[in-house]
């Protein structure tokens, strides 16, 4: 409403278009039937005052609320998650910069992680949603010990082998909770297998 009657009293709009946002917002019926007459310099200054009446007397638009200020250690919460993506974001862009330049062997090793980097990115912007949406951060995953006969393997090409195997399981285990203690059993795995990869 105040828009329409503060744009007539800015502007030279016709008579007509200012009677009808009284008729529409006026409350007087004395000042309408005056108003519905010719228009004269005195009705016009008339419905000017009125209009500007209903202008200075109506409501302030209703203002949207301001965002709830994030709490504290929420804020902390996310702020260590972020932190701790910054140097995986910066590994994975290392080591997709280095592909052309490596060895196959080398080669096959980064992608390997870069695909670890992935999920563990994935792992914490779930994490972040889940901790947004819920307020706490997701159950950690059981824990387990590595299958003692992976401890053996000492060829590289045996070890990226059952290295994709796992990476295999691990991607149908990660989204089936019922199967949590499998998929820690796969996680401990890989994390052995990849320790013998990493240079001592």
């Amino acid at each position: 409403m105040n828009v329409e009657i503060s744009n007539w009293l800015a502007s030279e709009q016709p008579y007509e278009v200012g009677v009808a946002l009284y008729e529409q917002h006026g409350t007087s019926g004395m000042i309408k039937r005056l108003l519905a007459g010719s228009c004269t310099s005195y009705n016009r200054e008339v419905l000017a005052r009125e209009l500007g009446k209903l202008v200075a007397t109506a409501p302030p638009p209703p203002q949207t609320p301001p965002p709830a200020p994030v709490p504290a250690a929420a804020a902390d919460v996310l702020t260590q998650l972020r932190q701790a993506r910054r140097p995986l974001l910066s590994e994975r862009e290392y080591l997709h910069a280095r592909l052309e330049l490596a060895s196959d062997a080398e080669r096959s090793a980064s992608a390997l992680r870069i695909l670890d980097i992935g999920d563990l990115l994935n792992e914490s912007y779930a994490a972040e949603a889940h901790y947004e949406k819920y307020g706490t951060l997701p159950a950690p995953p059981p824990v387990a010990e590595p299958a003692p006969e992976l401890a053996s393997l000492t060829s590289t090409a045996d070890i990226q082998y059952q290295l994709k195997l796992l990476r295999t399981q691990r991607s149908k285990l990660k989204d089936r909770p019922d199967r949590a203690e499998k998929l820690a059993q796969v996680l401990a795995n890989i994390d052995l297998l990849e320790s013998k990869l990493s240079p001592q």
